[in-house]
């Protein structure tokens, strides 16, 4: 098992987090003004837009996963269990600059992800979580591209669970996302920056900044797609264990150039696990387990 030891310097380091989301947010909106001023076209539900980067190593993309579970450690006592989830972005606004390229595509997010009990009687539904939000994705000339993701997630536990429990939490938050992306070569990709939780309950544990970071790589084998990611979190609020998830994966779509099926591309994954739950009624336990299933993006 991987461990992580997080220096005590950033266990009691306070900052001003409002003022580093306000930064974060005038510098966005001042980006968005500047490609306005310059834009030659604006398109509505266009196509063409290219979207920001699918981070296929993110437990928690919006993205077609169906992946079968065995976990080593977790939220009960259940070894095997199945996580569905079905989510993607659809593009709303274009904005192209006066040589015609794409400078700003802003469209809407959403996921819902659940997961079952395997060999339980019933098949138990363990939890179901929803988000859903605005994205925005600006192109920067030589240096990338910003993604600015601003949504509400709330959690909800399964009937059965509830009947069992009998509690739950009222899971819900709204959190802006920000983050850079980046080609470090031909074949490897990295996307980093911060979440700021705006609105959270329940308030504990205590803690709204977020990091992540997310290394992938990509290469043609023959016909097919070979490509690995990692895909890592440090929440201010469970400071103590990062979460981490690893992933290796096999495109089945032929090659970069082909046009997959419906424009949804597909994948064989194999993934480890460690950190906290994704899944919001259960979001302090802590899990690890290994996966294998198929992915599925726009």
């Amino acid at each position: 098992m991987l461990r992580f030891k997080i220096p005590n310097m950033f266990l009691s380091h306070k900052k001003s987090y409002f003022s580093i989301l306000i930064s974060q947010v005038l510098t966005v909106f001042g980006l968005f003004v500047a490609t306005a001023s310059q834009a030659q076209r604006l398109s509505f539900f266009d196509q063409e837009t290219q979207q920001a980067p699918v981070l296929l190593a993110d437990p928690e993309q919006a993205a077609i996963r169906s992946t079968f579970h065995y976990h080593f450690q977790g939220m009960s006592n259940e070894k095997g269990f199945w996580d569905l989830g079905f989510g993607g972005e659809v593009p709303f606004l274009l904005v192209k600059n006066k040589a015609g390229d794409q400078s700003l595509a802003i469209g809407v997010r959403g996921n819902v992800q659940s997961r079952f009990e395997l060999f339980s009687a019933s098949f138990k539904l363990y939890d179901a979580d929803y988000y859903g939000g605005v994205s925005v994705y600006k192109r920067l000339p030589k240096l990338g591209a910003l993604e600015l993701f601003v949504y509400h997630k709330s959690s909800h536990l399964g009937d059965e669970l509830y009947e069992e429990q009998g509690s739950k939490i009222n899971f819900s938050r709204e959190v802006l996302r920000l983050l850079w992306h980046g080609k470090l070569n031909e074949h490897w990709k990295l996307a980093v920056g911060p979440h700021f939780i705006l609105r959270k309950d329940p308030v504990q544990p205590k803690g709204f900044l977020v990091g992540q970071v997310d290394l992938s790589y990509r290469k043609p084998m023959g016909k097919r797609v070979l490509f690995a990611g990692m895909d890592l979190k440090v929440r201010e609020e469970l400071i103590e264990s990062p979460d981490l998830n690893i992933q290796v994966g096999y495109e089945l779509t032929k090659s970069e150039n082909d046009t997959p099926f419906m424009g949804v591309r597909q994948a064989l994954v194999l993934e480890y696990f460690q950190g906290h739950s994704r899944m919001g009624q259960f979001f302090t336990s802590k899990e690890r387990y290994l996966s294998v299933g198929i992915l599925a993006w726009l």
